[in-house]
This record gives C-alpha cells, sequence and structure tokens, in this order.
C-alpha cells in the first residue's frame, strides 16, 4: 500500500487523540468482572458503556484501536499501535489475571481493520474470513470459565467518508458484514451469537449512517454505543435488565429534566 493511502487509512482507523479512548476502562486489577471487550477502537472507543448499559455488571475493555484479526488470531503484532503495547494485542494478554477474571461474556469486535487496509477489495474476504475465526478459536481457548461466550456485532454502516480510501465506498461495509458473519457461523454451536448492527445507526447496505450516532466516518460516538448496547438482542445476550424506569446511560438526563421542571416533582428513584 503507497503511503499517501496509509496515511488516509491511519486517520480513520486510529481514535483521534483529541479523544480519550479506553481511559480507566482496561483493567479491574485482578478483580472478578463479569464482561470483557476485545479487539480494534470499535471495542476500545466502548470505554465503559456497555457497564453503563447493563446495571450492576462490572466490564474490563481490552481493546486496541488500530489492531487487526490478524494480530489477535496469531498474537503477532504487525501494526504500529500492537507494537507501541507489546503483548496487548492477544487473548492470551488480553485474559491475564492482572486485569480481570471470571468473564463469563466477551464483545469482540475485529476485522474492520484488515479490511479497509485491504482497500475494501473483495478478494480480501477469505482472508478476514480465516483471520476472524482464529480470532475466536483464540478468544475461546483464553477463557477459564465454563460456559463462557462471546458476541459479535460486526460495524455500523460508516456514516461518511468511505470514498477517501481506494475502491471503498458506502456499499463497502456489506461485504464485511457478510466475512464476520460467516466466521461466527463456523464457529463452535452455541458459543458465539451474532447481532448484525450494519443498518442500527440510519444507513444500510447501500448507504451512510446517520452522524449524530457518530464521532468521525467509521468510530461511534457515547450516542451511538448507547444506542447499540440497548439492543434488544445485545441486552438478552448480556442478561442485562434496563426494565425498571431509564438505563444508565439516560438517567442524567432524566435528572436534568426533572430538575428544570421544578417543583412539585418528586424524584423518588431513577432505577
Amino acid at each position: 500500500m503507497a503511503a499517501p493511502t496509509r496515511a488516509l487509512v491511519v486517520l480513520l482507523l486510529v481514535p483521534l487523540a483529541a479523544r480519550v479512548w479506553g481511559e480507566g476502562a482496561d483493567s479491574r486489577n485482578g478483580a472478578a468482572t463479569d464482561f470483557i471487550l476485545l479487539g480494534d477502537s470499535w471495542a476500545e472507543g466502548a470505554n465503559q458503556y456497555l457497564a453503563d448499559n447493563c446495571p450492576g455488571k462490572t466490564v474490563v475493555n481490552r481493546g486496541v484501536g488500530g489492531s487487526t484479526a490478524v494480530e489477535w488470531g496469531t498474537g503477532v503484532e504487525t501494526t504500529d499501535k500492537c507494537k507501541a503495547k507489546p503483548a496487548s494485542c492477544s487473548a492470551a494478554s488480553a485474559f491475564s489475571a492482572t486485569f480481570g477474571k471470571g468473564y463469563s461474556k466477551a464483545w469482540l469486535s475485529v476485522g474492520g481493520n484488515d479490511y479497509l487496509w485491504s482497500n475494501c477489495n473483495s478478494a480480501s474476504k477469505d482472508a478476514i474470513v480465516e483471520n476472524v475465526k482464529a480470532t475466536i478459536t483464540s478468544v475461546l481457548a483464553a477463557a477459564t470459565t465454563p460456559g463462557f461466550t462471546i458476541l459479535v456485532t460486526g460495524y455500523g454502516a460508516a456514516s461518511s467518508g468511505m470514498d477517501i480510501i481506494p475502491d471503498c465506498k458506502a456499499t463497502s461495509m456489506a461485504l464485511l458484514k457478510q466475512a464476520i458473519q460467516e466466521a461466527v457461523a463456523a464457529s463452535p454451536a452455541g458459543k458465539v451469537t451474532f447481532v448484525d448492527v450494519l443498518s442500527t445507526f440510519g444507513g444500510s447496505a447501500t448507504t451512510y449512517s446517520a452522524a449524530k450516532w457518530y464521532a468521525d466516518p467509521i468510530h461511534l460516538n457515547k450516542a451511538g454505543y448507547d444506542k447499540m448496547f440497548q439492543l434488544p438482542a445485545v441486552q438478552s445476550f448480556f442478561g442485562c435488565d434496563n426494565t425498571n424506569g431509564a438505563s444508565q446511560a439516560q438517567r442524567p438526563a432524566v435528572a436534568a429534566l426533572l430538575s428544570v421542571l421544578g417543583a412539585g416533582v418528586l424524584l423518588l428513584s431513577v432505577r
């Protein structure tokens, strides 16, 4: 890949320096933890938003922006982001008891960087399928909790800008979804669940998503993560209970609204 193209792709793949991604989210210092997030910048950027939308649950986020399925599947670091954090882009490292233990479930986000590095080349599909399968195998091998399961969602349709990468366009994300879905289908029965989020943010296989859910063309903002983690299928997978009033993600807004309404409003509880 020529240097100018690489520079454009890096702009999309690596979290912007102005945003603080993963801060305070990557370790619970060995404490028992419910869920672990693994993979690329979609995972890293999720910070603790899953915990916000799953009351009473704890999360360790071991995502690394810019990482690939090749790295997570083999443990061999090839990208600058992973080389800057030695041994960080592998299941074996992520499941170190230094960070947490006893995870019952994971959310895994990989394959996007592999695809974009290929300039959305359809010929890369088979390799992506195999590399995502290898990542899933590595994660299942590293997990020690009986009954451990993985959620894979793929990615939402980009909000704009795919055409700055040669051969990529609004329709390109559909093939990536197919590759990831095939990898999940080939995984051990009952161990991996696929929830399709391609159209969750207002886009589709042929159109861009609504910008209001995105921090940049391909990375979700907090509202986008909240929307995804509040999907019934995602809530069900993680065993979340947001049925009693507003979710944790909504509570500050609810409290502020009631404060503005003022006299005569008594907030007894928001669960």
